[in-house]
């Protein structure tokens, strides 16, 4: 079905599969070659495919630094080497990967407690970000969060879930099952041990890395962190003991970010936006030399799995000054878990929320060691080896070859009309009334040279495809009052899967029985032969039309195809049809996801 060399929707060559832990998917890294850039392609195989391309649509509409971009989503159909029909081919195309996941660095050795808060604190207010779209985890383990530079990042979103058949439709139970999740990967990091239980499934494959699994009490609950990590935070034990033990414990991603903050930033972080990994190396020996008279040196919480030296010219290495910023904002409503819970961990001081901070009463993290460090581990990515110099200069773009050969191409059309200006023999450029010669009105003659006959020849046809040049809402008075959010049209052909245009929300989905229906407008370039329209939605159910008319009379003519709004909705002709302009005739509202009644759509495909 793929193999090396495929190529997606005559864009996303395939180049090389990757290594994954999910079953019913496999990962390719492939050449966007509209764009020149490597992409990473997950293809979804199972009872879930319609799923996954639905979440990874509205995961697209998410825009957070700490989660993994999806670049474009759809269905292609790959052609069979044998000469059949073909295989319809759904994939997901998303930025490439790169950095450590916390699986491999867990297994070389458990993190500081200051290291840890930061870590989870970053990964819960990334899916917070999530949860305010609708959107769940549901399937949060070591392997899908990692370590980039100085940031942390979370993968997966809007695909592991579905395609493992791990979401349902209770949002609550996703919240509180992501909750639980970050929670185990802080009792993970610091103790090297997973708490909870999922990841014995078959939804991960048998080969896949697995955490140890904790040693289990009397009833079943996972021992304390304490007994695993002694130096553990009271805060963060007592967190870890009301998640797993009483069942207590935080039931949202912000109610995580609540319990955990404030935390201390990753190295070259700044407090507003992340600073230059260079420009935190370079303020190292001032801070160094500003540690060697202020105090004694202290302990380095390095973490050993991408610690550097530990000396350097036979002297201990001071570790560099990181500036602390505070945690991601939770909305006001969101109080903290440990305040619902009615008991602040033993360690906070009156009025605060966390531990002390680097600069507070107890100098440091909540365990008494200094401000987490966490260096920038090194820059490669096990879903593709760096290129070489060649192949880095054969993807490079060269525009001035192309800019040459515009300018050409204008110096020999210029100097074409020149010549034809000053040889005209300044006949009238148009005659009127001027009546055909009878060898006219008989049409082209055949010509003779050197006694052969030749016969005339047929214009070419000229290969016209199908370009949107415009789009409007269509809302027909007296109904309607041409008022279905205009300024959002244009949204509908930008090329953009994160925007859309969308109608106004109705009671019901015959628009409340105000209006029989509303419609879009599609006018192209020029007039072309049209076969088939796909348009890319946030909706479900419903009935949409299309004809070849236009807005001024949108119900006018036969209907070319109609369907039920989907994710990708194919609107397929019985033959093409040549038009300059097609109208969309949504005659029932389909449903979002949110139980609207209303359209959203993302993108209009035309071909």
């Amino acid at each position: 079905m793929t193999d090396i060399g495929t190529t997606l929707v005559a864009r996303y060559a395939l180049t090389a599969p990757l290594p994954h832990d999910l079953t019913n998917v496999a990962v390719w890294a492939a050449d966007d070659q509209v764009l020149g850039r490597q992409v990473r392609v997950v293809l979804p195989s199972g009872p879930h495919v319609a799923a996954t391309l639905d979440a990874a649509r509205r995961a697209a509409l998410v825009s957070d630094p700490r989660l993994l971009r999806v670049l474009d989503v759809g269905v292609d159909r790959v052609a069979d080497t044998l000469g059949g029909p073909g295989t319809e081919v759904p994939y997901v195309v998303t930025e490439t990967i790169s950095g450590r996941t916390l699986g491999e660095l867990v297994a070389a050795a458990p993190f500081s407690a200051g290291v840890a808060r930061t870590i989870v604190g970053e990964a819960a207010a990334a899916l917070e970000s999530a949860r305010r779209r609708g959107l769940h985890h549901w399937a949060l383990r070591p392997e899908a969060v990692r370590i980039v530079g100085d940031r942390v990042l979370v993968t997966g979103l809007g695909i592991d879930g579905p395609v493992t058949g791990l979401e349902e439709a209770d949002g609550d139970l996703g919240s509180r099952r992501d909750a639980d999740a970050l929670v185990g990967l802080l009792y993970h990091l610091q103790s090297g041990r997973w708490p909870g239980n999922g990841l014995e499934g078959d939804w991960l494959l048998a080969d896949a890395p697995r955490p140890v699994p904790a040693p289990r009490s009397r009833d079943g609950a996972p021992v304390g962190l304490d007994q695993l990590a002694p130096q553990a935070p009271g805060d963060l034990v007592t967190l870890c003991a009301a998640t797993f033990t009483t069942g207590t414990g935080p039931r949202t991603p912000a109610e995580v970010v609540a319990a955990l903050e404030p935390w201390a930033a990753l190295p070259g972080e700044a407090p507003t936006r992340p600073a230059p990994v260079e420009a935190a190396r370079a303020a190292a020996p001032a801070a160094a030399a500003a540690a060697a008279t202020a105090a004694p040196a202290r302990e380095s919480v390095l973490h050993p799995a991408v610690a550097g030296p530990a000396t350097v010219g036979g002297a201990a290495a001071a570790p560099v000054a990181t500036a602390s910023m505070p945690a991601p904002a939770v909305p006001p409503q969101q109080q903290s878990w440990a305040t619902q819970s009615g008991s602040a961990p033993s360690n906070q001081v009156p009025g605060g929320s966390g531990w002390d901070g680097p600069n507070g009463p107890g100098g440091g993290t909540p365990d008494g060691g200094p401000s987490p460090l966490l260096p920038e581990p090194p820059r490669f990515s096990r879903d593709r080896l760096p290129r070489s110099a060649d192949e880095v200069e054969r993807h490079r773009f060269d525009p001035t070859r192309v800019v040459l050969a515009l300018f050409t191409a204008g110096v020999v059309v210029a100097t074409a009309f020149a010549v034809v200006g000053l040889t005209h023999n300044f006949k009238p450029a148009l005659v009127y009334n001027e009546k055909a010669s009878p060898a006219a009105a008989a049409g082209p003659q055949p010509t003779t040279t050197s006694g052969a006959t030749q016969q005339p020849t047929a214009p070419a046809q000229e290969d016209v495809r199908p370009v949107i040049a415009s789009g409007q809402q269509v809302d027909p008075p007296p109904q309607g009052d041409q008022n279905e959010h205009p300024e959002a049209a244009d949204r509908a052909y930008d090329g953009d899967l994160k925007t859309y245009w969308f109608t106004r929300t109705y009671n019901t989905p015959q628009f409340s029985g105000l209006k029989s229906g509303v419609g879009y407008e599609i006018t192209l370039e020029r007039s072309a032969p049209v076969s088939r329209i796909v348009l890319d939605t946030n909706n479900s159910g419903g009935h949409v039309e299309v004809r070849a008319t236009d807005a001024k009379d949108p119900t006018d003519g036969p209907v070319l195809a109609s369907a039920s709004f989907s994710a990708e909705t194919t609107l397929k002709f019985d033959e093409p049809v040549k038009a300059k302009r097609f109208v969309l005739w949504i005659t029932e509202l389909p449903k979002t996801a949110e139980g609207k009644n209303r359209v959203e759509l993302n993108e209009i495909q035309i071909s």
